[in-house]
C-alpha cells in the first residue's frame, strides 16, 4: 500500500512469508525520496552531524500505470528541494507477475548547488533480530561484525546486493547505478567507529557534494537510477548472491538471422559445475594460449569439493593456480573449496 501524501510505500506484506516488511514506526518510508541539507561543512571534519535538515516530497500524485505482461507499474510524482519541479521527482514501481520481485525506478533533474546537499532513498525493513550484510568484491560482509578496523562503518560501497537477515528470512535490495549505502540509521550525532544499531534499515546515498576535496562544487542535469527488491525464506548467501549478480548485471541479447535446419542442439554450455554455493565472478582468457582463467568463490561457508563438467556431463581436467598463473596443482579432477575460500582454476578450452 502507499502513502499518497509522503509519496512512498507504507506496507509491504510478503504473504509467502506472512511478515510485514516495512517498519511502520520509521519516519521514513519504504523508496522515500529524502534530501539532506547541511549547515555546514565543518561539522563533518570533526566527524558529527548536528546541524541539518532533511525533508521529503510534496505535492506528491500517485497514478496506477501500464499493466504488462512482464509486470504493472504504479507512477508517483512529487517535488523536492535541489531537483527541478517542473520535471518533478518521478518514481515508477514495478511490481512483477511471475517472479517475486519489485523494482522502483527514479528520475530527477538536479539543480546546481553548492551548498552542502545530499539526496537519499529510504528502506526501512522490518524483521526481528536482523542483521544487516553486504557483498563486497571478495566476500559478504556483515555490518559492523566482520569489517576490516578502521573501514568505514557510516556509508559502505556494496557490489551487487544488501540483505537484512535473521534465521527464518531475509530481505534482499540492490541498485544498479548507486553503490553507496548507509546502514542501521542515518547519521545523528557523531560518526560511529564500531557500528551498532537497533533497526535494519537500509538508506541509499544516491549523490552529494559534502566533501571539500577536487570533486565538481555541484551536480546537475538528469539521473535516472533504478532498485532491485524481495524476500525469501532462504537466508544463505548463495541466495543474496544470486538475486543481486542475476538483477544487476543485464541479460544480454543479440538478434540473430534465421538459420537453416541441423538437427543440432538450440543451447550449448561449454563446462559448468553444480555447486550452487560455489560463484564464477569473472571468466577471462588466460595468459597460457588456448585456456580460459576462472576465479571461483565458495559463498556460503561451507567446504565444498569442486569439479567441472563438460556438456556432456564429462568430468574435465584443469589447473589450480595463484593469481599471477603460476601452478599449484595441475592436471586434476576435483580439489576442495575450504569455507569462503577463493580459487583461480585454469581451464582447456
Amino acid at each position: 500500500t502507499f502513502d499518497a501524501q509522503k509519496g512512498a510505500i507504507n506496507s509491504l506484506f510478503d504473504k509467502q512469508l506472512q511478515k510485514e516488511l516495512v517498519d511502520k514506526a520509521s519516519p521514513w518510508e519504504l523508496g522515500a525520496f529524502m534530501y539532506e541539507k547541511l549547515a555546514n561543512r565543518h561539522q563533518m571534519e570533526l566527524y558529527t552531524f548536528t546541524d541539518y535538515e532533511r525533508s521529503g516530497l510534496s505535492d506528491c500524485t500517485i497514478k496506477k500505470g501500464e499493466n504488462g505482461a512482464i509486470y504493472q507499474t504504479v507512477n508517483i510524482t512529487g517535488k523536492s528541494a535541489g531537483c527541478d519541479n517542473v520535471h518533478g521527482v518521478r518514481i515508477e514501481v514495478r511490481l512483477y507477475h511471475h517472479s517475486k520481485r519489485i523494482e522502483l525506478a527514479y528520475s530527477i533533474k538536479r539543480l546546481p548547488e553548492i551548498a552542502p546537499t545530499g539526496i537519499y532513498v529510504t528502506f526501512p525493513f522490518q524483521l526481528e533480530n536482523a542483521k544487516l550484510a553486504f557483498d563486497v568484491q571478495g566476500g559478504t560482509v556483515t555490518s559492523g561484525e566482520n569489517q576490516l578496523a578502521g573501514t568505514a562503518t557510516e556509508w559502505n560501497t556494496v557490489q551487487n546486493f544488501v540483505t537484512a537477515r535473521n534465521a527464518e528470512a531475509q530481505i534482499i535490495i540492490g541498485s544498479d547505478l548507486v553503490p553507496l549505502f548507509q546502514l542501521g540509521d542515518l547519521i545523528h550525532e557523531n560518526f560511529q567507529r564500531q557500528k551498532t544499531y537497533e533497526k535494519p534499515h537500509v538508506f541509499s546515498f544516491v549523490m552529494n557534494n559534502y566533501w571539500v576535496t577536487n570533486f565538481k562544487a555541484f551536480q546537475d542535469g538528469e539521473f535516472n537510477w533504478s532498485y532491485y527488491l524481495t524476500s525469501t525464506e532462504d537466508v544463505s548467501n548463495t541466495a543474496a548472491t544470486k538475486f543481486g549478480w542475476s538483477s544487476r548485471v543485464p541479460l544480454y541479447a543479440r538478434v540473430m538471422p534465421m538459420g537453416k535446419e541441423n538437427n543440432k542442439a538450440r543451447n550449448y554450455s561449454a563446462f559448468h559445475f553444480d555447486k550452487p554455493n560455489l560463484l564464477m565472478t569473472s571468466c577471462t582468457p588466460s595468459a597460457t594460449n588456448g585456456y580460459v582463467l576462472l576465479n571461483v568463490r565458495e559463498l556460503d561457508g561451507q567446504a565444498t569439493e569442486f569439479s567441472v563438467f563438460d556438456a556432456n556431463g564429462n568430468q574435465l581436467t584443469f589447473d589450480v593456480v595463484n593469481a599471477l598463473e603460476e601452478s599449484i596443482n595441475k592436471d586434476v579432477k576435483q580439489i576442495s573449496f575450504k569455507a569462503f575460500e577463493n580459487k583461480f582454476i585454469r581451464l582447456k578450452q
